[in-house]
C-alpha cells in the first residue's frame, strides 16, 4: 500500500495537473499534404475555373481536441474550427468543422481513410459579382474545395 506520504503526493500531483489544464491524452495531432484543388477564379471580369496538383498545395499540421469537436491548424492557421459528426447512421468515420470566424469555411475529415476535403466558399467572389460589395472589394479569396490526406506522426 502507498504511505501516506505517498497519498498526498499524488492528490497533490493530480490536482495541479487539474488546475494548469494538462494536454488531454487523447489529442490527435495529423500532418496533412493538399493534393487537388478546384474552383473559381474572376480574371479581369472573367470567371474559369482552375485546377492545381500537388505541386500547388500546402502541407501543415492540425490538431483536433480530445473529443474531435475542435480542430486547428488547418491551412497552417491558429484559427478553431468547431467539429460535430454530421452523419453518425451513414458516415460516422467524418468529422465535418466549421471555421469559427468564416461560417463558409468547411474542413470534414474522414478518420477511417485520413482523406480530407476543406471547402472555402465565401461572401465574395462569385456571389459579390455585380453588387455594391463586389465593386468595393476586389480582394476577395477565389471559391474552391482543396481535397488531401492525413498522416499521424
Amino acid at each position: 500500500m502507498f504511505s501516506s506520504k505517498q497519498v498526498i503526493a499524488i492528490l497533490g500531483a493530480a490536482i495541479l495537473n487539474v488546475m494548469a489544464g494538462a494536454a488531454p491524452a487523447d489529442e490527435v495531432v495529423l500532418y496533412c499534404a493538399e493534393q487537388h484543388m478546384a474552383g473559381m477564379q474572376n480574371q479581369d471580369g472573367n470567371w474559369s475555373g482552375f485546377y492545381g496538383g500537388e505541386e500547388f498545395g500546402r502541407r501543415y499540421a492540425i490538431r483536433f481536441n480530445d473529443g474531435m469537436t475542435e480542430v486547428s491548424g488547418v491551412q497552417g492557421s491558429d484559427t478553431v474550427h468547431r467539429c460535430e459528426r454530421y452523419f453518425p447512421n451513414k458516415a460516422p468515420d467524418v468529422v465535418t468543422c466549421v471555421n469559427s470566424q468564416v461560417a463558409t469555411m468547411h474542413f470534414s475529415y474522414s478518420t477511417e481513410s485520413k482523406r480530407f476535403v476543406l471547402a472555402m466558399l465565401g461572401p465574395g467572389g462569385w456571389l459579390a459579382e455585380g453588387t455594391e460589395r463586389g465593386e468595393q472589394y476586389d480582394d476577395y479569396l477565389p471559391e474552391q474545395v482543396i481535397m488531401g490526406q492525413c498522416q499521424s506522426f
